[in-house]
């Protein structure tokens, strides 16, 4: 049998098509650019984490990656983590880093919802009740 009988046999061809595509998707499907948009929880650590008065519970983030990279995340275990250390008082504006989701470097954060993200700190002197009237 030569390697022309043995290419003209339909089935054999099929076998060595599937092959070869499934080989050629492995190689280079895997490192395709990709974006994902997933809701994150919102968790606050530090000295300060008790004095948040107004921030949101989820944030929508679009991340961007390699495939195998985004297939990589655990989305069970990620969340966004503030650390109240750096805030002042009254609203600030902080935007979503990859530092602050714990996730590789290779991954970007393209865009969040809600945008911009404002997150109020109570001031210590004034009553709670009295801040969050100030605030709406």
């Amino acid at each position: 049998m030569n390697i022309r009988n043995l290419f003209e046999q339909k089935i054999l061809l099929k076998f060595f098509s599937l092959a070869f595509g499934l080989l050629f998707w492995a190689t280079w499907g895997g490192n395709q650019p990709t974006t994902i948009t997933y809701p994150v929880p919102v968790c606050a650590y530090g000295n300060q984490a008790d004095k948040l008065a107004d921030f949101p519970d989820t944030l929508s983030i679009t991340l961007a990656g390699s495939r195998n990279e985004l297939y990589q995340i655990d989305f069970s275990k990620l969340a966004w983590h503030i650390d109240t250390e750096g805030l002042a008082q009254g609203p600030n504006h902080i935007e979503p880093t990859t530092q602050a989701l714990f996730l590789p470097s290779t991954i970007k954060v393209l865009h969040w919802s809600p945008a911009p993200l404002v997150i109020s700190m109570l001031d210590p002197i004034i009553g709670q009740a009295e801040q969050q009237e100030k605030l709406t």
